[in-house]
């Protein structure tokens, strides 16, 4: 398998792991924050642009949220207050993060608290249509009044349009009909929430994670390019050229997949660093990066049939290497991508 293919293929040779470090940047936010912003389309699940292009207020918490009960009544939680780290630290107003997990907390005048949480690793950020579970999922939502406490359980979506580069950046986002329903057996069975809020990110500990971008807002653009035929193949594949072709099978996670990939490089890379004298280190260190790598699929979300047609190209590509040799790179690239053009058809 050669580098030019590297960037297709999820489960990379031990002797190409260090060429993935000149590959699209890394996108995991620290706890300060990440790279993708508002101005990034967020993507659902089948690539398509997601509710980006806010910028959200920096200064603000701000929220308006309808919750309408089974009988059809509707209330109101609602805050407009100037952003604190003290109300975000106490879990009153505002987001944090813990581990990879994001936290918003939304509490109102009358004493109503409404608590999100999402596991950003299952969804990076930013996302349209996360899909809410039960308390302890990958994404959940706790509603507390005076009639009770209620938890979703698997109705409704939330979308997060923004995924914060530092503390004190707003995260905006919106409820999309998520029900909770009420764990005592007296008072109203269910509410649904509708509505929208703007909340200051003051950081925490552990990482958030953030995809990549992709275009837009002026920010830096993937090179989808990178993900082309080599030069002098004669198939007549072409992977995800230029970002143009978004709805093929695999192009919608190739900048997601790109950025875990790295991720896991960089996490070898600094393995083989502290390996000192121990000549067995290096290895053990370039184990861990297949472990790491063949998680990114899940974290990208990856569609079945994307990780099944990958994982034929990335076989044929190995059966294929020795007779293509390795002495002349681009020949050796072309000749692996001419002899696996129908998988690579089927990838991409």
């Amino acid at each position: 398998m050669r580098s030019k293919l590297v960037s297709r293929v999820p489960l990379l040779s031990a002797v190409l792991v260090f060429a993935l470090s000149t590959a699209c940047g890394s996108n995991n936010a620290s706890g300060n924050g990440g790279y993708a912003t508002a101005s990034d389309a967020s993507s659902g699940a089948d690539g398509t642009a997601g509710t980006g292009g806010q910028t959200g207020d920096d200064s603000t918490n701000k929220v308006s949220v309808a919750a309408k009960d089974d009988s059809g009544k509707s209330t109101d939680v609602s805050s407009s207050k100037p952003a604190a780290k003290g109300d975000a630290d106490k879990k009153i107003l505002g987001a944090s993060s813990a581990a990879e997990m994001l936290n918003l907390f939304i509490t109102d005048d009358k004493g109503t608290v409404l608590t999100v949480y999402i596991d950003t690793k299952a969804h990076p950020l930013p996302k349209k249509g996360i899909p809410v579970g039960e308390p302890n999922g990958k994404a959940w939502v706790t509603l507390a009044t005076g009639g009770g406490v209620f938890n979703s359980k698997s109705t409704g979506t939330i979308d997060i349009d923004t995924c914060p580069e530092k503390q004190g950046v707003a995260i905006v986002g919106k409820f999309n009909g998520v029900v909770v329903h009420n764990e005592a057996p007296v008072g109203a069975k269910t509410q649904t929430l509708d509505g929208t809020f703007n909340l200051v990110y003051y950081g925490g500990a552990g990482a958030l994670t953030c995809k990549p971008k992709e275009t837009g807002g002026g920010g830096e653009k993937v090179d989808m390019g990178a993900f082309g035929k080599p030069k002098s193949a004669t198939c007549d594949a072409n992977p995800c050229d230029g970002g143009a072709n978004s709805t093929r099978n695999c192009c919608p996670y190739v900048p997601c997949l790109s950025s875990c990939w790295q991720k896991c490089v960089g996490a070898v890379q600094a393995c083989v660093m502290g390996c000192g004298v121990d000549f067995s280190c290096p290895q053990k260190c370039t184990m861990e990066v297949f472990a790491c790598q063949a998680k990114c699929p899940v974290t990208c979300e990856v569609s079945g049939t994307c990780s099944a047609a990958i994982e034929k190209l990335n076989k044929c590509e190995q059966n294929n290497a020795p007779a293509c040799g390795n002495e002349d790179q681009e020949k050796a690239d072309a000749c692996t991508f001419d002899k696996c053009c129908a998988e690579a058809k089927a990838a991409f």
